[in-house]
């Protein structure tokens, strides 16, 4: 028996790479879709789907299900006010994940006459195309800050962020030593700004992709320990899209980790509470945005059930 677990064939890396990135994008789809009240009529449409994906990551069908019923939701359910920024992103994602799959199924059907999805064809096929869709979606942030009011410290979004920093209580110390001055302010615009237009730079050029990937994950980890909730949809939608960049032997060192994890005699009780632990996170999600106004006089506030959220998914990507 031990013989022939060790005979056991591994998985292709391209494939277990495109399990652990569907993963991420169902976290973040979920992060998303959970941030706004939930319309009961599209449980079924996407959350079923990205569940299934949260547990079976690797299945061809549960990441084709959940990309096109995004797809779906974003083109005919979401009112024009929600489709800007951030869902018009997932969007695109999304739909180059659709339309890949499509033309692979196509071009293999003219070759073999049959239908199949192959899958290390099909994530040689998206990758690139989010990665692109990424590299736009900063460079449009930068061109979109390019303006009178974001270098304007009166009603510039970096002041209004540093003054988000100022008042957070839960960073103890951190805020007492931010210098509190206009050429904090400006330092901060140009900061962002250079930031911004290197991680794009470094995202398209591959040598230097994983120097794009450490910039971008430190910076949107300074942003987000404000724990404001929606400074922490953004990231889940770029972590997950910088797994993508990450280099092929990223998957072997990974798989090595694994496996000297799973050697561990507490792994299988701890991965059944991990699960169990999941699952009822993501139950009750639902739940808590069905919440009345006067949530806020309740022990656990929306905000807390997300700044929860976000500092576990920090813990686990960054261990990774």
């Amino acid at each position: 028996m031990q013989q022939s677990l060790q005979n056991k064939p591994q998985m292709s890396s391209k494939i277990e790479h495109l399990g652990l990135f569907a993963f991420l994008w169902a976290i973040a789809i979920l992060w998303h879709y959970l941030r706004r009240p939930v319309d009961y009529s599209e449980f079924y449409v996407l959350f079923i789907p990205a569940v299934l994906v949260l547990t079976r990551p690797k299945n061809a069908y549960f990441i084709l299900a959940m990309a096109a019923a995004y797809v779906y939701i974003f083109i005919y359910e979401l009112p024009a006010s929600a489709k800007p920024n951030h869902p018009t992103l997932q969007m695109f994602i999304n739909l180059s994940i659709v339309v890949a799959a499509i033309w692979i199924i196509f071009k293999n059907y003219l070759a073999t006459k049959t239908f199949s999805l192959d899958r290390e064809q099909w994530f040689d096929a998206f990758r690139p195309l989010a990665i692109l869709a990424i590299n736009i979606v900063y460079l449009m942030a930068v061109f979109n800050k390019l303006n009178t009011a974001f270098f304007n410290p009166q009603v510039s979004d970096v002041t209004r962020l540093l003054n988000l920093y100022y008042e957070a209580d839960h960073l103890l110390f951190i805020p007492d030593l931010m210098p509190r001055a206009t050429w904090f302010l400006y330092f901060g615009m140009i900061a962002t700004l250079t930031i911004e237009t290197l991680i794009p730079l470094c995202l398209f050029i591959r040598p230097l992709r994983l120097v794009g990937i450490f910039i971008g994950l430190g910076f949107h980890f300074i942003l987000s320990i404000r724990l404001y909730p929606s400074m922490a949809e953004f990231p889940t939608l770029l972590f997950a899209v910088y797994f993508l960049a990450l280099p092929d032997t990223t998957i072997p060192m990974l798989r090595e980790l694994w496996d000297k994890i799973r050697d561990h005699e507490w792994f299988i009780p701890a991965r059944n509470f991990a699960v169990l632990f999941l699952a009822w996170w993501f139950f009750l999600l639902p739940m808590v945005f069905q919440w009345p106004a006067q949530g806020e006089k309740l022990l656990v506030t929306h905000d807390d059930i997300w700044s929860y959220s976000w500092i576990l998914y920090l813990i686990v990507y960054f261990t990774a």
